[in-house]
Protein backbone atom coordinates (compact mmCIF):
# COMPACT_ATOMS: atom_id res chain seq x y z
CA UNK A 1 0.00 0.00 0.00
CA UNK A 2 1.32 3.44 -0.86
CA UNK A 3 1.95 6.11 1.74
CA UNK A 4 -0.86 8.30 0.49
CA UNK A 5 -3.44 5.54 0.64
CA UNK A 6 -2.73 5.06 4.35
CA UNK A 7 -3.80 8.66 5.03
CA UNK A 8 -7.46 8.88 4.01
CA UNK A 9 -9.32 12.17 4.08
CA UNK A 10 -13.00 13.04 3.96
CA UNK A 11 -14.70 15.02 1.25
CA UNK A 12 -17.15 16.39 3.80
CA UNK A 13 -17.41 16.62 7.59
CA UNK A 14 -21.07 15.64 7.42
CA UNK A 15 -22.31 12.10 8.04
CA UNK A 16 -24.91 12.33 5.27
CA UNK A 17 -25.17 13.86 1.81
CA UNK A 18 -28.04 14.69 -0.51
CA UNK A 19 -27.71 12.42 -3.58
CA UNK A 20 -29.95 14.78 -5.56
CA UNK A 21 -27.21 17.42 -5.39
CA UNK A 22 -24.32 14.96 -5.81
CA UNK A 23 -22.57 16.56 -2.84
CA UNK A 24 -19.67 14.08 -2.87
CA UNK A 25 -19.13 14.91 -6.54
CA UNK A 26 -19.37 18.66 -5.93
CA UNK A 27 -16.83 18.44 -3.11
CA UNK A 28 -14.48 16.31 -5.21
CA UNK A 29 -14.71 18.83 -8.04
CA UNK A 30 -13.91 21.64 -5.63
CA UNK A 31 -10.81 19.71 -4.58
CA UNK A 32 -9.83 19.22 -8.24
CA UNK A 33 -10.01 22.98 -8.82
CA UNK A 34 -7.85 23.51 -5.76
CA UNK A 35 -5.25 21.02 -7.03
CA UNK A 36 -5.26 22.57 -10.51
CA UNK A 37 -4.61 25.98 -8.98
CA UNK A 38 -1.79 24.67 -6.81
CA UNK A 39 -0.11 22.04 -8.99
CA UNK A 40 -1.14 22.64 -12.62
CA UNK A 41 -0.66 26.44 -12.89
CA UNK A 42 -0.58 26.40 -16.70
CA UNK A 43 -4.27 25.46 -16.70
CA UNK A 44 -5.33 28.80 -15.22
CA UNK A 45 -2.44 30.78 -16.69
CA UNK A 46 -3.56 29.95 -20.22
CA UNK A 47 -7.18 30.67 -19.35
CA UNK A 48 -6.08 34.10 -18.08
CA UNK A 49 -3.74 34.98 -20.95
CA UNK A 50 -5.38 33.32 -23.96
CA UNK A 51 -9.11 33.32 -23.19
CA UNK A 52 -9.81 36.04 -20.65
CA UNK A 53 -8.84 38.99 -22.91
CA UNK A 54 -11.48 37.86 -25.44
CA UNK A 55 -14.02 37.28 -22.68
CA UNK A 56 -13.34 40.77 -21.32
CA UNK A 57 -14.00 42.37 -24.72
CA UNK A 58 -17.16 40.30 -25.18
CA UNK A 59 -18.48 41.00 -21.67
CA UNK A 60 -17.81 44.72 -22.02
CA UNK A 61 -19.31 45.06 -25.50
CA UNK A 62 -22.37 47.31 -25.65
CA UNK A 63 -22.83 47.32 -29.42
CA UNK A 64 -25.38 44.60 -30.32
CA UNK A 65 -23.87 44.25 -33.78
CA UNK A 66 -20.43 43.54 -32.37
CA UNK A 67 -21.57 41.35 -29.48
CA UNK A 68 -22.19 38.32 -31.67
CA UNK A 69 -18.77 38.61 -33.29
CA UNK A 70 -16.97 39.10 -29.98
CA UNK A 71 -18.82 36.17 -28.45
CA UNK A 72 -17.71 34.00 -31.37
CA UNK A 73 -14.08 35.02 -30.80
CA UNK A 74 -14.38 34.30 -27.09
CA UNK A 75 -16.04 30.91 -27.64
CA UNK A 76 -13.39 29.94 -30.18
CA UNK A 77 -10.51 30.68 -27.81
CA UNK A 78 -12.34 28.88 -25.01
CA UNK A 79 -12.65 25.77 -27.21
CA UNK A 80 -8.95 25.98 -28.10
CA UNK A 81 -8.05 26.18 -24.42
CA UNK A 82 -10.34 23.27 -23.60
CA UNK A 83 -8.82 21.18 -26.41
CA UNK A 84 -5.32 21.97 -25.16
CA UNK A 85 -6.23 20.37 -21.80
CA UNK A 86 -8.44 17.61 -23.23
CA UNK A 87 -11.43 19.15 -21.52
CA UNK A 88 -15.00 18.37 -22.54
CA UNK A 89 -16.79 18.47 -19.20
CA UNK A 90 -19.63 20.99 -19.36
CA UNK A 91 -19.54 21.75 -15.65
CA UNK A 92 -15.88 22.80 -15.80
CA UNK A 93 -16.40 24.90 -18.92
CA UNK A 94 -19.26 26.65 -17.13
CA UNK A 95 -17.04 27.18 -14.09
CA UNK A 96 -14.37 28.74 -16.28
CA UNK A 97 -16.85 31.34 -17.51
CA UNK A 98 -17.99 32.08 -13.98
CA UNK A 99 -14.43 32.56 -12.75
CA UNK A 100 -13.57 34.86 -15.64
CA UNK A 101 -16.55 36.97 -14.67
CA UNK A 102 -15.09 37.11 -11.15
CA UNK A 103 -11.70 38.10 -12.61
CA UNK A 104 -13.41 40.85 -14.56
CA UNK A 105 -14.70 42.33 -11.33
CA UNK A 106 -11.54 41.70 -9.28
CA UNK A 107 -8.11 42.32 -10.84
CA UNK A 108 -6.50 40.93 -7.67
CA UNK A 109 -8.19 37.57 -8.21
CA UNK A 110 -7.06 37.62 -11.82
CA UNK A 111 -3.48 38.37 -10.77
CA UNK A 112 -3.40 35.47 -8.33
CA UNK A 113 -5.43 33.19 -10.60
CA UNK A 114 -7.93 32.61 -7.83
CA UNK A 115 -10.52 29.99 -8.68
CA UNK A 116 -13.70 29.64 -6.68
CA UNK A 117 -15.60 26.38 -6.71
CA UNK A 118 -19.37 26.58 -6.93
CA UNK A 119 -20.75 23.92 -4.63
CA UNK A 120 -24.44 23.20 -4.17
CA UNK A 121 -25.29 22.52 -0.54
CA UNK A 122 -28.66 21.43 0.77
CA UNK A 123 -29.83 20.98 4.31
CA UNK A 124 -32.29 19.03 6.40
CA UNK A 125 -34.21 20.58 9.26
CA UNK A 126 -32.27 19.85 12.46
CA UNK A 127 -34.01 18.34 15.44
CA UNK A 128 -33.66 20.37 18.62
CA UNK A 129 -31.65 18.64 21.31
CA UNK A 130 -32.70 19.18 24.90
CA UNK A 131 -32.05 17.17 28.03
CA UNK A 132 -33.30 17.67 31.56
CA UNK A 133 -32.76 15.73 34.76
CA UNK A 134 -32.86 16.27 38.51
CA UNK A 135 -30.12 18.35 40.08
CA UNK A 136 -27.61 17.45 42.73
CA UNK A 137 -29.24 16.58 46.03
CA UNK A 138 -26.45 17.46 48.43
CA UNK A 139 -28.07 15.59 51.35
CA UNK A 140 -28.38 12.24 49.56
CA UNK A 141 -25.48 11.90 47.13
CA UNK A 142 -21.90 13.00 46.62
CA UNK A 143 -20.87 15.26 43.77
CA UNK A 144 -19.11 12.30 42.14
CA UNK A 145 -22.35 10.28 42.29
CA UNK A 146 -24.32 13.18 40.81
CA UNK A 147 -21.83 13.56 37.93
CA UNK A 148 -22.00 9.84 37.20
CA UNK A 149 -25.81 9.97 37.11
CA UNK A 150 -25.82 13.10 34.95
CA UNK A 151 -23.34 11.63 32.46
CA UNK A 152 -25.35 8.44 32.20
CA UNK A 153 -28.59 10.35 31.55
CA UNK A 154 -26.87 12.63 29.03
CA UNK A 155 -25.44 9.65 27.13
CA UNK A 156 -28.85 8.02 27.04
CA UNK A 157 -30.40 11.21 25.69
CA UNK A 158 -27.64 11.60 23.08
CA UNK A 159 -28.09 8.02 21.89
CA UNK A 160 -31.84 8.51 21.48
CA UNK A 161 -31.29 11.84 19.70
CA UNK A 162 -28.75 10.34 17.29
CA UNK A 163 -31.18 7.53 16.44
CA UNK A 164 -34.00 10.00 15.74
CA UNK A 165 -31.76 12.32 13.69
CA UNK A 166 -30.43 9.48 11.52
CA UNK A 167 -33.94 8.19 10.92
CA UNK A 168 -34.98 11.71 9.85
CA UNK A 169 -32.02 11.99 7.44
CA UNK A 170 -32.80 8.61 5.89
CA UNK A 171 -36.51 9.42 5.60
CA UNK A 172 -35.49 12.53 3.61
CA UNK A 173 -33.52 10.36 1.20
CA UNK A 174 -30.03 11.33 2.37
CA UNK A 175 -27.27 8.74 2.17
CA UNK A 176 -24.10 8.17 4.23
CA UNK A 177 -21.20 10.37 3.14
CA UNK A 178 -18.01 8.86 1.77
CA UNK A 179 -15.66 8.79 4.77
CA UNK A 180 -12.41 7.55 3.24
CA UNK A 181 -10.78 9.34 0.38
CA UNK A 182 -7.22 10.07 -0.73
CA UNK A 183 -6.37 13.52 -2.06
CA UNK A 184 -3.63 11.80 -4.07
CA UNK A 185 -6.22 10.21 -6.37
CA UNK A 186 -7.41 13.63 -7.59
CA UNK A 187 -3.80 14.76 -7.97
CA UNK A 188 -2.94 11.74 -10.14
CA UNK A 189 -6.05 12.39 -12.19
CA UNK A 190 -5.04 16.03 -12.73
CA UNK A 191 -1.61 14.97 -13.99
CA UNK A 192 -3.10 12.33 -16.25
CA UNK A 193 -6.03 14.29 -17.65
CA UNK A 194 -4.68 17.84 -17.84
CA UNK A 195 -0.95 17.37 -18.33
CA UNK A 196 -1.31 14.22 -20.38
CA UNK A 197 1.20 12.26 -18.29
CA UNK A 198 1.34 8.52 -18.88
CA UNK A 199 0.97 6.00 -16.10
CA UNK A 200 4.70 5.34 -16.32
CA UNK A 201 5.61 9.00 -16.03
CA UNK A 202 3.37 9.52 -13.01
CA UNK A 203 4.94 6.52 -11.32
CA UNK A 204 8.51 7.47 -12.20
CA UNK A 205 8.22 11.17 -11.41
CA UNK A 206 6.39 10.86 -8.10
CA UNK A 207 8.14 7.76 -6.81
CA UNK A 208 11.64 8.97 -7.70
CA UNK A 209 11.12 12.30 -5.92
CA UNK A 210 9.51 10.56 -2.93
CA UNK A 211 6.50 12.82 -3.32
CA UNK A 212 3.82 12.72 -0.65
CA UNK A 213 1.54 11.70 -3.51
CA UNK A 214 3.74 8.81 -4.70
CA UNK A 215 1.48 5.98 -5.98
CA UNK A 216 3.91 3.20 -5.12
CA UNK A 217 2.83 0.78 -7.86
CA UNK A 218 0.74 0.77 -11.03
CA UNK A 219 -2.12 -1.16 -9.46
CA UNK A 220 -2.58 1.56 -6.82
CA UNK A 221 -2.36 4.22 -9.52
CA UNK A 222 -5.00 2.61 -11.72
CA UNK A 223 -7.37 2.09 -8.80
CA UNK A 224 -6.85 5.68 -7.68
CA UNK A 225 -7.57 7.07 -11.15
CA UNK A 226 -10.73 4.99 -11.35
CA UNK A 227 -11.85 6.24 -7.94
CA UNK A 228 -11.18 9.85 -8.96
CA UNK A 229 -13.15 9.50 -12.20
CA UNK A 230 -16.09 8.06 -10.31
CA UNK A 231 -16.03 10.74 -7.63
CA UNK A 232 -15.76 13.54 -10.18
CA UNK A 233 -18.39 11.91 -12.39
CA UNK A 234 -15.98 12.62 -15.25
CA UNK A 235 -17.75 11.87 -18.53
CA UNK A 236 -14.88 12.26 -20.99
CA UNK A 237 -11.59 10.82 -19.70
CA UNK A 238 -8.55 10.70 -21.95
CA UNK A 239 -9.00 7.94 -24.53
CA UNK A 240 -5.86 6.10 -23.52
CA UNK A 241 -6.99 5.77 -19.92
CA UNK A 242 -7.97 2.09 -20.28
CA UNK A 243 -5.13 1.06 -22.60
CA UNK A 244 -2.06 3.00 -21.55
CA UNK A 245 0.85 1.11 -20.08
Amino acid sequence: MSTTESKPNRLTDADYIDPANSQDTENARGLLLEILHEHIPEFLDELATAVFPHYKVYASCTDPKKTTTEEAHYRATLRQWATRFQLREEWLLEQSTVIMDCWLKSPADLKHRNWFAIVAVSGVAALDFTVSFGGWNLLYESCAQFKERAHWQLNQALAAYEKDARELAQSEGYIPARHKFSRAHIYWFALFQFRGWTYRRILDELNSTKSEYAPGDESSLRKGLKTARQLLDWKHPRRAINREK
